[in-house]
Parts: structure tokens; sequence; C-alpha cells
């Protein structure tokens, strides 16, 4: 029997008998990444970028002794997996949908969201919070009020 038959497929963390290999993998894995794995039987499986990108991720955190922990989500979020993506509350998310700001369809008496366009949502918002800080950044730079190349003065007696 294998010591991981009931082990829980959300949590992983290195066995100390293991530390050796992966301390070696993440080595290898910020050398290089690799892009085919070869089996016993000497099968060459390729691995695609977003496995590979994991895989280096996962690793350097196992190395570093932190836990990962795997959320395996569909491509259709309920409204609180949503909000929970968003770090927003659900009447604020159901609020943005009735806005027609966000894409939802609906299940019965349920809404969905798809991820691709909860992602898109997010990326515009993050890109007008972007905008926004810049043009505040070139307005107090107009008037004088602050400098990008200006040191911060933190032994100003007038504080």
């Amino acid at each position: 029997m294998s010591k991981y038959s009931n082990f829980d497929p959300t949590h992983f963390l290195v066995e100390p008998e293991e530390t050796e290999q992966i301390t070696q993998l993440n080595q290898l894995l910020n050398r290089e990444i690799p892009t085919r794995l070869v089996t016993e039987q000497g099968e060459n499986v390729y691995i695609p970028e977003s496995v590979l990108m994991v895989l280096r991720y996962s690793v350097a955190a196992l190395a570093s002794g932190q836990v990962i922990q795997l959320n395996v989500t569909h491509q259709d979020l309920t409204i609180e997996e949503a909000a929970n993506l968003l770090n927003v509350s659900n009447s604020y998310l159901i609020k943005l949908l009735e806005q027609g700001q966000i894409l939802s369809t609906n299940v019965g008496s349920d809404r969905r969201i798809k991820r691709e366009d909860l992602l898109i949502y997010k990326e515009k918002k993050y890109r007008e919070r972007e905008q926004i800080l810049n043009n505040l950044v070139a307005m107090t730079e107009a008037e004088g009020l602050y400098r990008k190349d200006e040191k911060l003065n933190l032994d100003d007696s007038r504080a």
C-alpha cells in the first residue's frame, strides 16, 4: 500500500526523505526548463508551457519548505467563486453583473460567470487604475508638487 493512498489531493508537502530530490529538481528548473519527460520505457512526453510553469512554481515553493495547496476550478464560476477571485463581496459582484460590466449566464436559478470574462474585467480595471495613477502623478508633477527623481527626506524636522 502506497503512503499516498489516503492523501488529501489538495495539499502537498515534502516528506523528509524527498528533500534532496526536491532540492535537485528545483536547481535544475532554475537553470533550464525541460520541455519533455522520458518514461522508464524511453517514451518522450512533451510538457506544455502551462504545466511547466506550474511545475517550476510548485517545486520552488516545496524546496523553500512551503506547503502547496491546489485549488481546481471550473471555467464557469459561481457568484461566490467569482467574487473571491475579484476579492469583492457577492452583492458587489451581482451589481457589476446587473450593470453589464461582466457577462454572465443563467443556469436554472443560478448565475455563472466564465473565468475568461472575469479575467478580462479584472485586467480592464487594473489598466484603468494604472492610468488614473499615471494621470495623478503627471498632474502633481505639473503643479510642482511631486517629482519622480526627487528623493524622500525622512530626516525633515517639519514632520
